[in-house]
Order: structure tokens, then C-alpha cells, then sequence
């Protein structure tokens, strides 16, 4: 005999994995999604397989196999000869840091991200969160996509970017006007890139006086009041500043060299130090009783104190000294209020 309960939860399973199998055919139901998709697993971990795309796209190996072809003819990808239907990126002739992306498609590209967050899963982990990292048009590699000399056609829907493109092209010093706590602030600067980062965009420029520079600033897009070009001062952008974007990570922008931090974390928090990267170059250690060890490497306190903040409390900072006064620093004034 059969009881009824045993019966309906069946169904109700059978329901479930029909719906489950309806959302990822809706998920993945084109060329360009299941794309974007494989491009992510190859940035985060290298390689993809056949059947594990096959599987979470909820389509045939054929017909994965046609969406591979086509990056293995553009040699994109190269099979693996140590294990059949497994494909690994092809770094030698590949680079995401390379490819050529105009005005408008970094648009697109920012609001796919910010898209991406309501769908959430593999899409928003593993694509949306390196686009930032994928798309740049400059002499070097950058880990942002920066509008630089070489883009035509900008995109000037966005308030002042008629003005900000033309500097930027035509290597102008201005005055930037921006909010800035409860007021406004004014600084004279040379504008050199439209960054997108996290799914925001943010202004970068160097404060002060051309042949003066002595750091990078950015300035998030939304923060901006006015934007003035001063039509008879030019910049040349120094060298330190190609060495600095090369190196950085996120839009902390620190000139001197990566300086290594250690840091001390409870048990309780490691899967999320498994699962993801919350500080540049970050490497966990072995699991403690209580306790394990994550180092990094900063070129900017800011790169770190946001998420040390995040965290506590539980992780430390072992090392250097100053950063962890700033951290007690932080926590001082967030408690006074």
C-alpha cells in the first residue's frame, strides 16, 4: 500500500524539479547567457567541462559542444589531454584583460551587472563580479575597463560625460566639483579614465598641478555636481601612474608597493574566505583549533579596512601595527557616535 502523505510529497518533488528545470532552460536559453556563463567559469577557476555545462545549462552535450566550438575555433579555449570533454583557457593567446570593448558595451555590461544581483546564483558569482575585471581599452593591462584616448562614439546619456570625455581625449586639467560628506568639495585635477567597478562608476583623476602628481584619486560618477574643463592646461600622465593602475585590484589606488598584511580569523567565517576573495591576493592557511591565518597584500589601507570592519568580530590584525590602529580607530569613532 502506498500512503497518501508518501504519495503528495513525491508530486510535490517531481513539481519542484520540473520548475527547477523550467527556471535554468529560461536561465540559459541562448547563445550569448550560456557565453557569459562559460566566460565566468574561465576566468574564476581556468576550465569548464562538457557535462557539468551540460547539466546546469539543462541542454544536450551537443549541443554544449556546438556553444565550445566556437571559442576553441577563435582559440579561446584548448582541450585538456589529461582528461576528455574537460577544456582549459587558452592563456597563451587569450586574454580577458585584452579585449576591446566600446562605450557602449560597457554600458550594457554595467547593467547586466547590477541585473545580475536580482537573478543572483552562478551568474551574478562567477560572471558579473570579474566584469570588471574583463573589459579595458589601454596600452597596458588594467584590471577596469577604462575609457581612454583610443574609444570613439562615447555614450553621453550620463550627466557631464560630454565634458569628461572630451578631457579625457583631449588630456585637459579641470575643476571637479563633488559631494562630499554633508557639503560639496572642489578640486583641480587631470582626468584620465571612466572606471567601472563593482557595477558603479567612478571618475579617476590625478590631483593638483600637471608635472605635480603625486597620487590617484577616484570619485564615484553619482557624486559629481560639475565638471569644468580648463581649455588651455594640458597633462601628460606620468609613469608611476601606469605602474600603479597595473597593480591594482579595486579603486584604491595606493602608489607605493604591496605591503603584506596578516590576519587572524575564527573557524566561523572561513567558508566565506573559502567561498571568495575579500582582499587582494588573498591566501588562507590551514584551519586551527579556533582559529586560522589569511594573508594579503595592500597597496591602500582601504583596500582591507572595509572588510576587516566587516567581519569583526571575528578577525584580528596581526600585522602591520598602523593597520590596525586604524581599524581601532574606526571602531572608536563608530562607537563615540
Amino acid at each position: 500500500m502506498v500512503h497518501r502523505g508518501s504519495t503528495m510529497k513525491k508530486i510535490k518533488s517531481v513539481a519542484f524539479k520540473a520548475a527547477d528545470k523550467n527556471r535554468r532552460q529560461e536561465r540559459f536559453d541562448s547563445f550569448k547567457k550560456r557565453l557569459f556563463y562559460i566566460f565566468g567559469q574561465l576566468q574564476s577557476r581556468g576550465w569548464v567541462r562538457t557535462g557539468e555545462l551540460a547539466e546546469v545549462f539543462n541542454v544536450s552535450s551537443r549541443t554544449v559542444q556546438r556553444d565550445l566550438e566556437s571559442l576553441r575555433q577563435d582559440q579561446v579555449i584548448r582541450a585538456d589531454e589529461t582528461e576528455q570533454g574537460r577544456w582549459l583557457f587558452n592563456g597563451e593567446t587569450q586574454s580577458f584583460l585584452k579585449m576591446n570593448v566600446t562605450d557602449h558595451d560597457a554600458a550594457t555590461l554595467a547593467f547586466i551587472y547590477k541585473l545580475s544581483k536580482i537573478f543572483g546564483g552562478e551568474v551574478n558569482k562567477s560572471v558579473l563580479q570579474s566584469i570588471d575585471k574583463l573589459f579595458l581599452l589601454d596600452e597596458t593591462s588594467y584590471p577596469f575597463f577604462m575609457i581612454t584616448p583610443r574609444v570613439k562614439n562615447p555614450d553621453m546619456t550620463l550627466p557631464f560625460y560630454k565634458d569628461l570625455y572630451r578631457a579625457i581625449q583631449e588630456k585637459l586639467m579641470m575643476n571637479l566639483t563633488y559631494r562630499k560628506g554633508g557639503g560639496t568639495a572642489t578640486v583641480k585635477g587631470a582626468p584620465f579614465a571612466l572606471i567601472m567597478s563593482e557595477g558603479l562608476w567612478y571618475l579617476g583623476y590625478l590631483p593638483g598641478e600637471p608635472g605635480k602628481f603625486k597620487d590617484i584619486r577616484t570619485v564615484r560618477y553619482a557624486n559629481i555636481v560639475s565638471v569644468e574643463p580648463i581649455e588651455d592646461e594640458t597633462y601628460e600622465k606620468p609613469e608611476w601612474v601606469k605602474d600603479a593602475l597595473r597593480n591594482a585590484r579595486n579603486i584604491w589606488f595606493g602608489t607605493q608597493a604591496p605591503v603584506k598584511v596578516v590576519l587572524e580569523a575564527d573557524n566561523y567565517v572561513r567558508d566565506y574566505f573559502e567561498a571568495c576573495d575579500y582582499f587582494p591576493q588573498q591566501k588562507i592557511g590551514k584551519k586551527g583549533a579556533k582559529t586560522f591565518p589569511i594573508e594579503c597584500r595592500i597597496s591602500h589601507p582601504n583596500e582591507a579596512l572595509s572588510n576587516i570592519l566587516r567581519f569583526l568580530p571575528y578577525i584580528r590584525v596581526v600585522s602591520p601595527p598602523d593597520l590596525k590602529a586604524q581599524v581601532l580607530e574606526r571602531v572608536k569613532t563608530y562607537l563615540k557616535k
